[in-house]
Protein backbone atom coordinates (compact mmCIF):
# COMPACT_ATOMS: atom_id res chain seq x y z
CA UNK A 1 0.00 0.00 0.00
CA UNK A 2 0.93 3.20 -0.87
CA UNK A 3 1.16 6.47 1.80
CA UNK A 4 -0.80 9.58 1.38
CA UNK A 5 1.33 12.22 0.37
CA UNK A 6 -1.23 15.23 -1.20
CA UNK A 7 -0.66 18.40 1.21
CA UNK A 8 -4.11 20.32 2.16
CA UNK A 9 -4.80 22.85 -1.07
CA UNK A 10 -6.78 26.57 -0.63
CA UNK A 11 -10.75 26.66 -1.70
CA UNK A 12 -9.31 28.81 -4.42
CA UNK A 13 -6.31 26.08 -5.67
CA UNK A 14 -9.86 23.52 -5.10
CA UNK A 15 -11.97 25.45 -7.62
CA UNK A 16 -9.04 25.65 -10.20
CA UNK A 17 -7.97 21.66 -10.07
CA UNK A 18 -12.58 21.51 -10.23
CA UNK A 19 -11.93 23.86 -13.33
CA UNK A 20 -9.13 22.15 -14.94
CA UNK A 21 -11.27 18.95 -14.97
CA UNK A 22 -13.77 20.41 -16.95
CA UNK A 23 -16.05 21.74 -14.39
CA UNK A 24 -18.22 24.91 -15.29
CA UNK A 25 -17.88 27.76 -13.06
CA UNK A 26 -20.28 30.95 -13.24
CA UNK A 27 -19.19 33.14 -9.91
CA UNK A 28 -15.61 31.52 -8.75
CA UNK A 29 -16.50 33.43 -5.22
CA UNK A 30 -19.92 32.29 -4.68
CA UNK A 31 -17.91 28.47 -5.42
CA UNK A 32 -15.37 29.44 -3.30
CA UNK A 33 -17.68 30.01 -0.14
CA UNK A 34 -19.71 26.81 -0.90
CA UNK A 35 -16.75 25.10 -0.77
CA UNK A 36 -16.16 26.47 2.49
CA UNK A 37 -19.12 25.78 3.95
CA UNK A 38 -19.91 21.92 1.66
CA UNK A 39 -16.42 20.49 2.22
CA UNK A 40 -14.49 19.57 -1.22
CA UNK A 41 -14.66 15.78 -0.47
CA UNK A 42 -18.26 16.28 -0.28
CA UNK A 43 -18.61 18.44 -3.18
CA UNK A 44 -16.72 15.71 -5.24
CA UNK A 45 -19.04 12.96 -4.12
CA UNK A 46 -21.17 14.72 -6.19
CA UNK A 47 -19.31 14.70 -9.25
CA UNK A 48 -18.87 11.78 -9.58
CA UNK A 49 -21.76 10.55 -11.60
CA UNK A 50 -20.68 13.16 -14.37
CA UNK A 51 -16.83 11.97 -14.48
CA UNK A 52 -16.34 10.54 -17.67
CA UNK A 53 -12.84 9.37 -17.28
CA UNK A 54 -12.29 8.14 -13.55
CA UNK A 55 -8.52 8.45 -13.57
CA UNK A 56 -7.78 11.78 -14.94
CA UNK A 57 -11.29 12.72 -13.16
CA UNK A 58 -12.94 14.66 -16.41
CA UNK A 59 -16.54 15.69 -16.42
CA UNK A 60 -18.85 15.59 -18.73
CA UNK A 61 -19.14 18.71 -21.25
CA UNK A 62 -21.22 21.03 -19.51
CA UNK A 63 -21.15 19.90 -16.03
CA UNK A 64 -21.63 22.79 -13.89
CA UNK A 65 -20.90 24.02 -10.31
CA UNK A 66 -24.73 25.45 -10.04
CA UNK A 67 -25.91 21.70 -11.25
CA UNK A 68 -24.10 20.15 -8.45
CA UNK A 69 -25.37 22.79 -5.65
CA UNK A 70 -28.56 21.74 -6.66
CA UNK A 71 -28.13 18.26 -6.68
CA UNK A 72 -26.17 18.34 -3.13
CA UNK A 73 -29.48 20.68 -1.98
CA UNK A 74 -31.91 18.45 -3.17
CA UNK A 75 -29.89 15.55 -1.31
CA UNK A 76 -29.76 17.76 1.59
CA UNK A 77 -33.74 17.94 1.69
CA UNK A 78 -34.46 14.46 0.83
CA UNK A 79 -32.45 13.49 3.65
CA UNK A 80 -34.23 16.02 6.12
CA UNK A 81 -37.56 15.19 4.50
CA UNK A 82 -36.30 11.14 5.41
CA UNK A 83 -35.54 11.36 8.98
CA UNK A 84 -38.30 13.30 9.75
CA UNK A 85 -40.50 10.48 8.65
CA UNK A 86 -38.17 8.27 10.56
CA UNK A 87 -39.07 9.95 13.70
CA UNK A 88 -42.30 10.49 13.33
CA UNK A 89 -42.74 6.34 12.93
CA UNK A 90 -40.91 5.91 15.78
CA UNK A 91 -42.28 7.74 18.27
CA UNK A 92 -46.09 6.48 16.96
CA UNK A 93 -44.39 3.15 17.48
CA UNK A 94 -42.66 3.90 20.86
CA UNK A 95 -46.17 5.49 21.97
CA UNK A 96 -47.85 2.00 20.88
CA UNK A 97 -45.89 -0.02 22.58
CA UNK A 98 -45.81 1.35 25.85
CA UNK A 99 -49.20 2.36 26.07
CA UNK A 100 -49.98 -1.56 25.43
CA UNK A 101 -47.30 -2.81 27.83
CA UNK A 102 -48.66 -0.10 30.48
CA UNK A 103 -52.58 -1.15 29.90
CA UNK A 104 -51.96 -5.07 29.67
CA UNK A 105 -49.08 -5.51 33.01
CA UNK A 106 -48.98 -1.87 34.95
CA UNK A 107 -47.40 1.85 34.42
CA UNK A 108 -44.15 0.32 35.81
CA UNK A 109 -44.16 -2.76 33.66
CA UNK A 110 -40.33 -1.97 32.31
CA UNK A 111 -39.19 -2.18 36.04
CA UNK A 112 -40.59 -6.28 36.11
CA UNK A 113 -37.10 -8.41 36.04
CA UNK A 114 -40.08 -11.27 34.56
CA UNK A 115 -40.38 -9.60 31.80
CA UNK A 116 -37.17 -9.64 29.71
CA UNK A 117 -35.54 -12.76 28.98
CA UNK A 118 -32.16 -11.66 29.18
CA UNK A 119 -31.42 -10.04 32.80
CA UNK A 120 -28.10 -8.66 32.15
CA UNK A 121 -29.86 -6.68 29.30
CA UNK A 122 -32.91 -6.26 31.71
CA UNK A 123 -29.80 -4.53 34.07
CA UNK A 124 -28.20 -2.64 31.44
CA UNK A 125 -31.71 -1.31 29.72
CA UNK A 126 -32.52 0.14 33.81
CA UNK A 127 -29.07 1.63 34.30
CA UNK A 128 -29.42 3.10 31.13
CA UNK A 129 -33.02 4.43 31.60
CA UNK A 130 -31.99 6.01 35.15
CA UNK A 131 -29.05 7.46 33.48
CA UNK A 132 -31.86 9.41 30.76
CA UNK A 133 -34.32 10.37 33.75
CA UNK A 134 -31.67 11.83 35.58
CA UNK A 135 -30.12 13.72 32.73
CA UNK A 136 -33.32 14.87 31.10
CA UNK A 137 -34.53 18.38 31.85
CA UNK A 138 -37.79 17.59 30.57
CA UNK A 139 -40.86 19.38 32.59
CA UNK A 140 -42.80 16.08 32.61
CA UNK A 141 -39.92 14.13 34.30
CA UNK A 142 -39.03 17.28 36.73
CA UNK A 143 -43.07 17.53 37.97
CA UNK A 144 -43.19 13.78 38.07
CA UNK A 145 -40.16 13.56 40.94
CA UNK A 146 -41.75 16.66 42.28
CA UNK A 147 -44.99 14.76 43.09
CA UNK A 148 -43.77 11.43 43.62
CA UNK A 149 -41.02 9.63 45.19
CA UNK A 150 -41.40 6.04 44.46
CA UNK A 151 -40.85 4.81 42.54
CA UNK A 152 -38.17 6.35 41.44
CA UNK A 153 -38.97 5.89 37.78
CA UNK A 154 -41.48 8.51 36.02
CA UNK A 155 -44.64 6.37 34.59
CA UNK A 156 -44.26 5.09 31.03
CA UNK A 157 -47.20 6.43 29.73
CA UNK A 158 -45.48 9.65 30.08
CA UNK A 159 -42.36 8.18 28.82
CA UNK A 160 -44.06 7.86 25.38
CA UNK A 161 -43.28 11.88 24.86
CA UNK A 162 -39.84 11.98 26.42
CA UNK A 163 -36.53 11.13 26.27
CA UNK A 164 -36.48 7.61 28.17
CA UNK A 165 -37.41 4.89 26.33
CA UNK A 166 -35.36 5.80 23.07
CA UNK A 167 -34.24 1.88 23.29
CA UNK A 168 -37.58 0.75 23.49
CA UNK A 169 -37.69 -0.75 19.97
CA UNK A 170 -34.31 -2.62 20.57
CA UNK A 171 -35.54 -3.82 24.11
CA UNK A 172 -38.71 -5.09 23.19
CA UNK A 173 -36.76 -8.08 21.34
CA UNK A 174 -36.08 -9.45 25.06
CA UNK A 175 -39.50 -9.48 26.14
CA UNK A 176 -40.26 -13.74 27.02
CA UNK A 177 -43.14 -15.20 28.32
CA UNK A 178 -45.28 -15.11 25.45
CA UNK A 179 -45.15 -10.99 25.85
CA UNK A 180 -43.37 -11.26 21.99
CA UNK A 181 -46.85 -12.41 20.69
CA UNK A 182 -48.52 -9.18 22.07
CA UNK A 183 -46.81 -6.93 20.10
CA UNK A 184 -47.28 -8.71 16.60
CA UNK A 185 -51.13 -7.70 15.40
CA UNK A 186 -52.08 -5.31 18.13
CA UNK A 187 -52.01 -2.11 15.93
CA UNK A 188 -48.37 -1.03 16.89
CA UNK A 189 -47.84 -0.02 13.49
CA UNK A 190 -50.10 3.13 12.65
CA UNK A 191 -52.46 3.14 9.87
CA UNK A 192 -51.44 6.94 9.03
CA UNK A 193 -48.09 8.68 9.68
CA UNK A 194 -48.02 12.47 10.33
CA UNK A 195 -44.92 13.98 8.69
CA UNK A 196 -44.44 17.50 9.85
Amino acid sequence: MATYTNRPISKACQLAELKNRGLVVGDDNQAIEYLGSINYFRFACYLLPFEIDPATHQYAVGTSFDQIIELYQFDKELRSLIFTAIQDVEIALRSRIIHHFSMSHGTFWFLNRNMFKDKSIFNTTLQKEWNEVNRSKEDFIQDFFDRYDNPHFTASMENAGGCVFRSIVEDIRELCRGQREEVRGKGFWPATIHVS
